[in-house]
């Protein structure tokens, strides 16, 4: 991190807060939060980051206590309100986030503790008994105080990257092997998503004990020989509820009847495919990696890249960092959100205005629908689903404090009845069938993470088990399918839900990255489809496609916002004057741009944008036509 870039953060954080602190008009309750991700931000680490360490529980003397802001095994933050006394004080300030800190376990405890009352800094490492204090006023100068929180969210990711990149190889092998022994790549993808389903659930409290699916395993035939078709009973008792269940008491219970519906005895056993000892042994491996830990928003494409890195070069398919995500989804929609919240939460609840506005936010969040009309193994649908999650959360959070103020008895399941935004809210289309299965369990996966995340924060144990309705991906031609045609045809012998253009809210993504020269044949075909109707076509890149067909979408519904990464390239020379006036004429706006970005694509640099678009007002469509070059040279300066 440069310094110059470090300090113009800081002087930014000082700017924004010294007046505030200045009236005395900052409070805990009100704006603790908020100052904590400010000063997070100041060293680089995100608001995503941040948030999920917010109110982390921990048990002390048989009762719970939340720590206001917890960065697992590096810092814990105890904020007061002004005045507060943050030394010495045995129930604020340093002494109680102390006993937070030596209450939690040795994958948590911090280093180091700050007891802030927004305007004091009081930073202390409780083994070397050093202490460095600072105050609002000479937060710049003393930055260096807090050098130990930069690269804090590098390293984490990258060591979620190494554990991640293990898991993938372990289950890449697997597929290979069995592919090699014969199951078509089809019904190889279900199977795969099946396991690492099982697996994951081994080691998260999913299945009622932990570690009953490897025992399962080591408990086949060495050879093999076995293993398939006991997968296949298993998979048939995991779609099978309690109240069809006949026999001896089961090991595992019902997960539900869509992940595991299709019997896929007609494509491996009933042909008659056995696994052999390697496949065994393989899986058996990969049971003994600690699953907890593997994150879904970066497994799935690790695992792409695993199974054909060729096959992804092709198909222009790219890893995507947490980081890059986040600049679409908090400016496409998570940042308005959030500023509902702030205005929600901070209403006077005189006559219930408060709670009813926190329940007008909720009902809106569960209505959102989220279209990632190329979404590959789904990292940008499982990161939009988190943040959605979080929020939802946050919300349940201030309902509940309004409830106790008043009086109210909550009942034991109050978190798990209200928590209501679901994976089904999400689509995505994707042409690769390996890549669908990834994104469907993904989000079950993350669906699964955040009950638990819920379950710590509240005190209540959130489980989703039966599985609820799945996230609706498909596998596709986006640029030859209609979006919306294409959900209500697969609705008629799947579970996915349809999709009207009215339902439709957002659209987000990542399409793949290729010039026209670089396309195959069926790349081309596909890429002519969609963007015949443009003078010049041919000249446009393959992202270019899902521009104007996300343009078409808006023409059937004007309320629909989107946001896509694409190359540089289709914001600068022939190509952005191809494809910007052809969307300026139908009436589309550039909503927000991100500058040009470096992109690590496998070791190779792409230089990448992100521009946000909408549908602008009919009666602001002639001025716009007749200033479409005014507003394209406006673009090209902002990006």
């Amino acid at each position: 991190m440069e310094k110059n870039a470090l300090l113009q953060r800081a002087l930014t954080f000082q700017k924004t807060w010294l007046p505030l602190v200045e009236k005395g008009h900052v409070s805990e309750r009100q704006h603790d939060r908020e100052f904590m991700a400010d000063f997070y931000e100041v060293f680089g680490i995100s608001r995503s980051v941040s948030r999920a360490g917010y109110e982390w529980r921990v048990k002390i003397d048989d009762s719970h206590k939340r720590i206001d802001s917890l960065l697992p095994k590096l810092l814990i933050i105890e904020m007061e309100s002004q005045g507060v006394k943050l030394v010495d004080n045995p129930s604020a300030g340093y002494e109680q986030a102390a006993r937070y800190a030596y209450a939690l376990d040795d994958d948590h405890k911090p280093k180091y503790i700050l007891a802030c009352d927004f305007e004091h800094f009081y930073l202390r490492d409780p083994a070397t008994k050093n202490v460095w204090t600072t105050t609002l006023q000479d937060f710049v100068k003393d930055i260096d105080e807090f050098s130990f929180l930069i690269g804090y969210e590098q390293k984490m990711q990258d060591v979620q990257a190494v554990v991640n990149a293990q898991a993938a190889e372990k289950i890449s092998k697997i597929y290979r092997h069995i592919l090699d022994v014969g199951v078509q790549p089809n019904a190889a993808s279900l199977l795969m998503t099946r396991i690492v389903f099982c697996l994951f659930a081994d080691d998260t409290n999913i299945f009622e004990r932990n570690g009953v699916f490897q025992k399962f395993l080591k408990d086949t035939a060495k050879d093999g020989s076995d293993l398939l078709s006991n997968l296949t009973v298993l998979f048939r008792q995991l779609n099978t509820n309690d109240h069809d269940w006949i026999g001896k008491k089961r090991e595992f219970g019902y997960i539900n009847g869509g992940l595991f519906a299709l019997d896929i005895s007609k494509f491996t056993s009933d042909l008659g495919l056995t696994f052999n000892a390697e496949v065994r042994q393989a899986l058996i491996d990969a049971s003994h990696q600690d699953w907890s830990k593997i994150s879904p928003v970066i497994f799935g494409s690790m695992f792409e890249g695993a199974l054909d890195p060729e096959k992804r070069h092709d198909l222009g398919a790219h890893f995507t960092s947490e980081k890059n995500i986040l600049k679409i989804v908090d400016s496409l929609f998570m940042n308005d959100l959030r500023h509902d919240f702030d205005v929600a939460r901070h209403t006077s609840n005189a006559g219930g205005a408060r709670t009813k506005a926190l329940n007008r936010l909720h009902d809106k969040i569960i209505g959102l629908r989220f279209l990632d009309p190329a979404c590959g193994s789904g990292n940008f649908l499982i990161v939009a689903y988190r943040e959605l999650r979080r929020l939802e959360h946050e919300i349940l959070n201030a309902l509940i404090q309004d409830q106790v103020k008043g009086g109210l008895q909550l009942s034991f399941d109050y978190v798990t009845t209200n928590i209501k935004v679901e994976v089904s809210q999400f689509y995505g289309l994707e042409i690769q069938s390996y890549a669908v299965s990834i994104a469907r369990v993904g989000m079950w996966l993350m669906d699964h993470l955040m009950n638990v995340e819920a379950s710590e924060l509240f005190g209540e144990l959130v489980r989703r088990i039966p599985l609820h309705a799945g996230a609706n991906i498909i596998k596709a031609d986006s640029l030859t399918a209609n979006w919306f045609e294409v959900f209500s045809k697969h609705n008629k012998d799947s579970n996915t839900k349809a999709l009207k253009p009215s339902d439709l809210d957002f659209i987000l993504g990542n399409p793949p990255f290729l010039g026209y020269t670089l396309e195959s044949p069926d790349q081309k075909s596909s890429h002519e489809f969609a963007t015949k109707e443009v003078k010049g076509y041919r000249k446009l890149d393959f992202a270019s496609g899902w521009f104007i067909k996300s343009a078409q979408a808006m023409q059937e519904n004007p309320q629909i916002q989107a946001a896509l990464v694409a190359t540089n390239s289709i914001s600068q020379g022939e190509q952005a004057t191809i494809l910007w006036r052809a969307l300026f004429r139908q009436g589309i706006h550039i909503s927000f741009a991100h500058q040009t970005f470096k992109w690590d694509n496998n070791g190779a640099a792409v230089h990448v944008v992100i521009i946000g678009f909408a549908k602008l007002k009919t009666k602001n469509l002639p001025s716009i036509v007749k200033s479409s070059a005014t507003l394209f040279n406006r673009f090209l300066l902002a990006v």
